[in-house]
């Protein structure tokens, strides 16, 4: 009885899985009147991929090992086909001795970007699991948008 009651508690919740499914039909959708397809098929394989590790941390309760790694092979479909700039703007207070308002900075901005994706996935990761948010969650949300749908913002309607 013990035994069904630990199992209980620690239930996993992978109701993000239901958003995440919207998410991507709402992309395919946009997939297909797109001008650049490429671009929404790399943020439709980033998005499952991402997806699926979610799913995986929640079921199988993956070690911090594997969250470090996986986040960088789904950021590798928006890094490949990446096409933007690779620029920097230099700090204001800088500016005087670096000399420069930009600086071109190549590979490093995509080992940057790839690092981002890293950091802000485990972060969030920690956030939620350091303040329960994930138990606490399934009250929150729809308290919230019952408090913003009966009662709109105020500041945000003023116009000066």
């Amino acid at each position: 009885m013990l035994f069904l009651l630990r199992s209980v508690a620690h239930r996993p919740e992978s109701l993000g899985l239901i958003s995440a499914t919207m998410y991507l039909v709402c992309l395919c959708f946009l997939h297909l009147v797109h001008e650049q397809p490429v671009l929404y098929t790399a943020a439709l394989s980033s998005v499952t991929l991402m997806t699926l590790l979610g799913f995986a941390d929640d079921m199988l309760d993956l070690k911090w090992r594997y969250k470090l790694f996986l986040p960088l092979i789904a950021c590798l479909p928006l890094l490949v086909n990446y096409t933007g700039s690779t620029s920097v703007m230099i700090p204001r207070p800088l500016r005087d001795y670096v000399g420069l308002n930009l600086v071109n900075i190549g590979y490093l901005y995509h080992l940057y970007m790839a690092l981002m994706s890293i950091f802000c996935t485990n972060a969030i990761n920690i956030y939620a699991g350091g303040h329960c948010l994930r138990k606490k969650s399934d009250r929150k949300k729809p308290t919230t948008l019952l408090n913003h749908a009966t009662e709109p913002d105020r500041r945000l309607c003023q116009c000066h």
